[in-house]
């Protein structure tokens, strides 16, 4: 093993020299395939009262290249300094370190990763790659530091193989310099053009670097630690892509939420539009044609029989006004509540029997919701409400009706009550098809209708609809019938 000068060393240093030199040492290297293996394996090993070592020192003994820098030396300045190394693939790196030292400051990188960082140019720091560095191109980058003064990095970097000779690459012209304003360059494989060559500043040893290092420190650089999966590339790029999916589906939906608001708002002013025109148009017709009838009936000079034929034509009239209402009141948007309903069937209720002998009382909440109420529910129930007082004058023999109205269990219940001779379905068909057809009408819009009847204590018919499809906006069902 190759023997350097040290400086003044304890007798057990001395003996171990002298044993190394002699080859009789069992567990040291006595041949290598390069005498810097053997010079960096015995740095000289320095103290801070080694005044005489201090005084006379081999920089050879260091094994280290020259100190470089950028072609321009300033003051609080950063030189960033860059090499690139190939290692073929059918080398097994045995033994794989790297010293640096610099005047102020430096940070370390190997393929853009941070390895070490040192900040006085006393002390020498020698880097262990070999769990590290593998077959391929890897690539070595520094960022130094000049705080004032002069300025110079000095690196060494031994690769060892098993059967092959080593890599060694000193600091020296070789390097690459990269302009400050050049980004993400510390994982290139490859330099740029505008790269210039390093300046070398000295030699190793020499002014202003001419004393030894105070302390020589040796730092094992462990592989990268696998990181956790939410911390991987693919994982944020997949989180990243998920939220900009969502971000576009949400504006996509609120697009669709725009235009639909603004069909329905179209659609609500139309319906009032319409309801307006048939109430002013048509409506004020027929209650000129109603009143022309009524105006002729009571001529005393008109016949019998062309009074009674005007009475006819005024009471169709007064049917078809009545139906042209009713459909103002289906059509018309600021008509759509549940109290307006309510309110509009129950006087339906009360005009139905006021042409007949049967009294009709009614039952009605003071708390029913004064919200929206869906066109196709509000048209079902009130032509199911029409089925079954139509049902109580033709077949109930009925003195007396009632008309109720209640939210139970979050459903609008209605309920026409009467105290006629009641019916057995089997034994009446007519009523028990009108019966069906009422059931299937509510069925089609969610609800259910029950009729209870006893033979001689009266009928009792109920109509239920869920209020959430009372309130929904939009049909409940796409076969809602329309009448």
């Amino acid at each position: 093993m190759a023997f350097f000068p040290s400086f003044q060393l304890e007798r057990r240093q001395l003996l171990f020299l002298l044993t190394a030199t002699l080859g009789v040492t069992a567990g040291l290297h006595t041949t290598t395939s390069h005498p810097a293996e053997s010079a960096a394996a015995t740095l000289p090993s320095t103290t801070k009262s080694d005044k005489s070592s201090r005084t006379s020192w081999n920089p050879d003994d260091y094994f280290m290249g020259d100190y470089i820098w950028s072609a321009n030396t300033q003051e609080k300045q950063l030189c960033r300094l860059w090499r690139r190394l190939k290692i073929p693939p059918e080398r097994k790196i045995t033994l794989a370190r790297m010293r640096i030292v610099a005047d102020n400051s430096y940070t370390l990188m190997l393929d853009a990763r941070t390895i070490g960082m040192g900040s006085d140019h006393h002390y020498l720091t020698e880097y262990d790659l070999t769990n590290v560095l593998d077959a391929g191109i890897h690539t070595f980058s520094i960022v130094a530091f000049n705080e004032t003064h002069h300025a110079g990095v000095s690196v060494c970097l031994e690769i060892y193989f098993a059967d092959t000779e080593p890599i060694i690459i000193k600091s020296n012209r070789l390097w690459l310099t990269v302009p400050t304003e050049e980004r993400y360059w510390e994982g290139r494989s490859s330099p740029r053009a505008t790269w210039e060559h390093a300046t070398v500043i000295a030699p190793f040893g020499a002014p202003p670097w001419d004393k030894p290092p105070m302390r020589i420190q040796t730092v094992i650089v462990s592989p990268p630690s696998t990181p956790p999966f939410w911390q991987n590339q693919w994982f944020l790029g997949l989180i990243g892509g998920v939220a900009c999916a969502s971000v576009f589906i949400s504006i996509l939906l609120w697009l669709q939420l725009s235009a639909r608001t603004k069909i329905l708002n179209m659609l609500d002013r139309e319906r009032s539009r319409i309801a307006r025109d048939i109430h002013d148009g048509l409506g004020s017709e027929l209650t000129q044609l109603i009143l022309a009838c009524e105006v002729a009936g009571s001529n005393k000079e008109n016949s019998h029989l062309s009074r009674r034929q005007l009475e006819e034509l005024g009471g169709q009239a007064r049917e078809i006004a009545g139906s042209i209402d009713e459909l103002v009141w289906s059509i018309n948007s600021g008509r759509d509540t549940v109290q307006a309903f309510v309110s509009y069937s129950s006087r339906y209720v009360q005009r139905y029997f006021k042409k007949t002998s049967i009294v009709c009382r009614l039952d009605l909440p003071d708390d029913l919701p004064d919200s929206p109420c869906n066109l196709p529910i509000r048209r079902n129930l009130l032509l199911a409400i029409k089925e079954a007082v139509n049902n109580v004058v033709k077949s109930s023999n009925a003195n007396e009706v009632v008309f109720r109205v209640r939210t139970r269990q979050r459903s609008l219940v209605i309920q026409i009550e009467d105290n006629g001779c009641g019916f057995i379905p089997d034994e009446s068909p007519e009523l028990g098809n009108g019966l069906r057809n009422l059931d299937a009408r509510l069925r089609d819009i969610g609800g259910s209708s029950t009729v209870n009847s006893t033979s001689g204590l009266g009928t009792t018919v109920t109509l239920a609809v869920p209020m959430r499809l009372v309130l929904q906006p939009e049909p409940a069902r796409q076969n809602i019938s329309t009448g």
